[in-house]
């Protein structure tokens, strides 16, 4: 899966169909240890997490090769249970070809 932070392909890529539009949102809690401690210290890496669990929801698609103009957005929530660090992935998915 090509995953491409820009809103156009390169010059050496063309879009052959484009399959719609793709969101996944992670939420990571942050407050058991503080925000950069709770970020930093965990066990496992929860940024890579939420980067996986996006290209493999646009897999499980079954559409495309490609997810282009790729924006994360980030929000924090505090409930009862907890701070949360929430983030979102998306963009379009889309079957491109490489052209010479």
């Amino acid at each position: 899966m090509n995953i491409i932070t820009a809103d156009t392909l390169p010059n050496n890529m063309r879009i052959k169909e484009i399959h719609g539009i793709i969101e996944t949102t992670y939420p990571i809690e942050i407050s058991k240890k503080g925000f950069i401690r709770g970020l930093v210290e965990r066990n496992k890496n929860e940024h890579q997490e939420a980067y996986d669990n996006f290209v493999n929801s646009a897999k499980e698609l079954g559409n495309g090769n490609t997810i282009y103009g790729v924006k994360i957005s980030t929000a924090i929530g505090s409930f009862s249970n907890g701070i949360f660090l929430y983030i979102t992935y998306y963009g379009t998915i889309a079957t491109t070809e490489i052209i010479e």
